[in-house]
């Protein structure tokens, strides 16, 4: 039995595409009015709001763009990416034109947005009827696909994340996440080393094995684990339902936070929490299937899976985007423009594609999207030496780059003055001459992140080779790029793919630098890997050639990608707790560790711990001291740690209001002790020269700090005043 491929809904015939369309937009409309009656429908409206904001519009676009020729793959990818974009360029619209038209003065609103996002739908409905209607290119998907066992049995393992997540909340047990591991172990090796599962569902693995990574991080607890304020300015956003895009700071220029998780929150139905937990995460939980995309261009379908296998196995993947979510927005985005880039569409499609997606990294991220134009004019400036070198006269890539590259930059300059009151283009200054100094003045110093990385103490020999497995990679995709630079005139690879991986090289070890501040190592290896993932694996078969003297020996390089499986799923049992867990050594995973992390684990590794650990008595505390304080001085153990982010998105307490400051001799001020410094006896702290979390014990400083009178104190978290 055969069905309309739903991957492809933009190549069906017009009339069953008007019907799915409009039967999703006039559910969620339908479901909106029953609510207004009084008539719950909180799963269901969930569900469908979910498929709207996350592909309706997306498939409206690729329709109304002609995007026919595209797979499965590329077509869904693609939606997902486009249905964001829309939203936030919805959001923003209206968040400026209604106040000013007088329509409302609280744009970010239920209603508003719910009617707004239809009228747009409808008008996209529209446009496509007249731009795509004899469009019949219709693709049939076999329903014994999805009903195969392996494929069912595979679709266990996002629930096991859950039922998991659920047991260790309620019961304080992890024996369900630790089975969970040992299904992806097992069907990780049986990619690895046999043919037995089919390489069709390679992505859709990739997507539940993503999937299931994060749920069992994220839904760990009842709270949020966000940094950078992302969810202070959602919640402000949805209290003031308008989103003051004048505010200064750079904070303030990123729809993704500001506006896309408020109107994704309004058009579900759901709180801002489950957002962060539920809906972001499924979003995250694509990116690696895009890098998947990608690599088909270069690699076969096991050899792209071990690329990408190197993105799941790295505690970046889990620890940035559920907490920095921002970067994972400008990263789709960008993995999409590089997808457009390397597609066979035509050059008008690539650059409306680009051109969407350029505002889309904007729109996500200031930091990601500075380091991405100096991509852009970095790879422009390779192709043009590229083409005198072998004298190339095809210049479409140049001129499309080019092309890119303008427009970026008018969109880029326009925005960043638009919003959050140029304050990204000082910061952007004051690292700059930052870095112009040091590199003047010395070379690596104690300044740089990379070095502080590479060179902290580990106290363990765990930890010790988990840093050395997790640095290794870098020399076999350093080795990767070097062979493809090597022969260069015979190239078998994209050239603008080529010279962005370069880039991306030449930023990873620019975090060597001094003052190199614009991100920490963690966050520029995982926006790295968008590409040199691929370069892994040409790394490692380059590895083969050399030891076998450079003669094809197709049984070595079987050996050695088998091999190379193992190295990663070692290495993500190691970054993910798991075997620290089994054996008892240094255990600190925030979903696996609950009762042996006290136990078992080194002082630095329960900081780890307790540091991404939120509590609800330091939520009970915090929000009391919010509502009570009448000094403007709080002092708290604030680091590079979860747990410091909690005054900011549960308190509403922001370091440009209130001088956050840890100094016991100031007069009339606050002291706040979290779960940590109460019952742990943990202290937090930075590294002042690289930005990086450390810890101290807390003990020390108790006999000063409890001479100063307490005023709450609800057993777990204490606040004091000076």
């Amino acid at each position: 039995m055969k069905i309309l491929n739903p991957f492809k809904l933009q190549n069906w015939e017009y009339k069953k595409f008007l019907i799915v369309i409009l039967g999703i937009q006039l559910s969620l409309l339908g479901l909106f009015g029953l609510n207004k009656l009084g008539v719950e429908t909180p799963i269901l409206r969930a569900f469908i709001g979910f498929i709207y904001v996350s592909f309706v519009p997306g498939y409206l676009i690729l329709r109304i763009l002609k995007l026919n020729k595209l797979d499965s793959l590329e077509s869904f990818v693609y939606s997902l990416g486009l249905s964001i974009f829309f939203l936030m360029l919805v959001g923003f619209l209206i968040n400026i034109l209604f106040p000013y038209l007088k329509i409302t003065d609280y744009p970010i609103s239920e209603t508003p947005v719910i009617l707004s996002l239809s009228g747009f739908t409808v008008l996209l409905l529209i446009i496509s009827y007249f731009n795509n209607l004899k469009n019949t290119s219709q693709e049939y998907l076999n329903i014994k696909t999805v009903l195969n066992p392996q494929f069912l049995f595979l679709s266990l393992i996002p629930f096991m994340a859950i039922f998991g997540t659920y047991l260790v909340n309620y019961f304080h047990t992890n024996l369900m996440i630790l089975l969970m591991f040992l299904i992806i172990s097992i069907t990780i090796l049986g990619i690895g080393f046999t043919g037995i599962i089919n390489k069709k569902y390679y992505p859709i693995i990739l997507f539940l094995l993503a999937v299931s990574l994060v749920f069992h991080i994220v839904l760990i607890g009842q709270y949020v684990n966000n940094h950078d304020g992302e969810l202070t300015g959602a919640k402000e956003t949805l209290n003031q339902n308008y989103w003051d895009y004048l505010k200064y700071g750079n904070y303030a220029s990123i729809l993704s936070n500001n506006l896309l998780a408020p109107i994704v929150a309004l058009v579900c139905n759901l709180g801002i929490v489950y957002i962060y937990k539920i809906i972001f995460p499924i979003w995250i939980s694509a990116f690696p299937v895009i890098i998947y995309k990608i690599s088909l261009k270069h690699l076969s379908e096991k050899e792209s899976f071990l690329g990408v296998m190197l993105i799941l196995s790295s505690t970046a993947f889990i620890n940035i985007f559920t907490v920095i979510t921002k970067q994972f927005m400008a990263e789709l985005f960008i993995s999409l423009s590089i997808l457009g880039i390397i597609s066979k569409i035509s050059q008008f499609e690539k650059k409306i594609i680009l051109t969407i997606f350029s505002i889309g990294i904007i729109w996500s991220h200031y930091g990601t999207s500075y380091l991405y134009l100096l991509g852009l004019i970095f790879v422009f400036l390779i192709l043009k030496l590229y083409n005198i070198i072998v004298k190339d006269n095809n210049i479409e890539n140049l001129k499309i780059i080019f092309f890119w590259i303008k427009i970026y930059i008018l969109i880029i300059l326009s925005w960043y003055f638009f919003a959050s009151g140029s304050s990204l283009y000082i910061a952007v200054l004051s690292i700059g001459k930052s870095m112009y100094i040091s590199i003047i003045n010395g070379a690596i110093d104690e300044g740089s992140r990379g070095v502080t990385y590479l060179t902290e103490k580990s106290f363990d020999y765990l930890s010790l080779t988990i840093k050395v497995m997790n640095i290794l990679p870098i020399f076999m995709i350093t080795l990767g790029i070097t062979d493809k630079i090597h022969n260069f005139r015979n190239l078998n690879i994209n050239i603008c793919y080529l010279s962005i991986s370069v880039y991306f090289l030449g930023l990873l070890f620019a975090t060597l630098l001094p003052k190199f501040a614009v991100m920490g190592p963690e966050r520029i290896y995982l926006l790295s890997l968008i590409t040199l993932s691929t370069f892994f694996v040409f790394g490692v078969t380059s590895l083969s050639k050399l030891l076998c003297n450079n003669k094809k020996d197709s049984v070595l390089k079987k050996v050695v990608l088998k091999l190379t499986f193992c190295y990663l799923l070692l290495l993500m049992l190691l970054n993910y707790g798991v075997i620290q867990e089994i054996t008892l050594k240094q255990p600190n995973s925030i979903a696996l560790s609950e009762n042996s992390v006290d136990k078992y684990s080194s002082f630095s590794n329960m900081a780890k711990y307790y540091g991404k650990k939120i509590m609800a008595c330091d939520i009970y505390s915090i929000k009391w001291l919010s509502k009570t304080h009448i000094y403007d001085t709080i002092g708290y153990t604030k680091g590079r740690y979860s747990v410091s982010m909690i005054p900011k998105n549960y308190g509403y307490i922001y370091d440009n209001d209130y001088k956050l400051n840890v100094n016991l001799e100031i007069k009339k001020s606050y002291i706040w002790l979290m779960y940590a410094n109460v019952v742990k006896h943990i202290g937090f702290g930075s590294n002042l020269n690289a930005g990086l979390a450390s810890q101290y014990n807390f003990s020390d400083l108790e006999s000063q700090i409890y001479e100063n009178c307490k005023i709450y104190d609800n057993g777990q978290s204490q606040i004091l005043i000076t």
